[in-house]
């Protein structure tokens, strides 16, 4: 590889800065759009994932470990 790469970038540097340089490419994502019919057939409950009761109990497991970032851990 370091001869196709003379500066030592690893493949995740060079797939990041291809991306910050020539932006995203290839089909157009709205194409793969789905219906929340379609959704369903994933088995999450997505109106359920706002239900009060779930709310709570995230609320009771999770949060001891506080609201930031998990960049700030």
């Amino acid at each position: 590889m370091s001869v196709l790469n003379p500066y030592g970038w690893i493949p995740e540097d060079m797939f990041g800065f291809d991306m910050l340089i020539n932006g995203i490419q290839g089909e157009e994502l709205s194409q793969f759009a789905m219906s929340n019919e379609e959704l369903e057939g994933f088995g999450v409950d997505w109106d359920g994932l706002q239900g009060e009761v779930l709310l709570r109990s995230l609320q009771a497991y999770y949060g001891s470990e506080g609201s930031g970032s998990w960049l700030e851990h």
